[in-house]
């Protein structure tokens, strides 16, 4: 039986879900590249309450989510930076991200007329995947706060 995906944007409610999801999925695949001190800092950038504030603050915060779990999530800053994005595993590969990346930047392109492109600080485990998507490096790793990550840009 096929399992129908549906993308929405987030609402207060669903704050703590995302952060299960976020939270699984860096202690899975991120968080084993960065030391204590970036494990702390990540944690602090996506608690509860900052996730809520930055919703409350306008970062669009789009959701996948199949039977009622959200199996994806993507975070926008400003209409032109990926704050936050992941997908549960057992959903990796098969076009969830891909979509919610899509659907994203139509968003971004449509609050934005002027938008060149798209940015990210992407973690050493997903520097691929952005390869993947469309993104290019755009400057070497960067370490802040224990935060390794490389900034990277999709062109429009």
């Amino acid at each position: 039986m096929l399992q129908t995906v549906i993308n929405r944007e987030a609402e207060i409610g669903d704050v703590e879900n995302i952060f299960q999801l976020i939270s699984v999925c860096f202690d899975e695949f991120v968080a084993v590249d960065y030391n204590e001190d970036g494990v702390n800092e990540f944690y602090k950038h996506i608690n509860p309450s900052t996730l809520l504030e930055r919703i409350n603050d306008g970062y669009y915060t789009l959701l996948a989510l199949c039977e009622n779990r959200i199996i994806g999530m993507i975070q926008i800053k400003a209409w032109n930076h990926v704050s936050l994005f992941f997908t549960a595993s057992d959903w990796q590969g098969k076009g969830v991200g891909k979509e919610l990346l899509k659907r994203a930047i139509a968003k971004c392109e449509e609050k934005n007329s002027e938008i060149k492109g798209i940015s990210v600080n992407a973690s050493p485990f997903s520097v691929q995947i952005y390869c993947k998507l469309g993104f290019k490096r755009i400057k070497f790793e960067q370490n802040i706060n224990g935060i390794r990550f490389t900034p990277m840009e999709y062109l429009l």
